[in-house]
């Protein structure tokens, strides 16, 4: 359910990731968020919420980050 209220937000990022950004330095990006996501599933297995929040809210962070820098 949560991820359907955000679904057609993250098909926009993925793609503008894909079309905007070159290569080299799109690496880096996919390795950051690649981190996180394995950390908040990890943490929500385990049940730690508070940390769950902390790695998501850091990833939403990130994606913003990357659409200021390249607008």
């Amino acid at each position: 359910e949560m991820y359907g209220s955000i679904k057609n937000r993250i098909l926009h990022y993925r793609r503008y990731l894909h079309y905007q950004i070159d290569k080299s330095s799109l690496q880096p990006v996919l390795t950051r968020a690649s981190r996180h996501h394995q950390a908040i599933y990890n943490a929500l297995f385990m049940g730690f919420s508070d940390v769950a929040k902390s790695e998501i809210e850091s990833d939403i962070g990130g994606m913003l980050d990357i659409f200021s820098e390249w607008k």
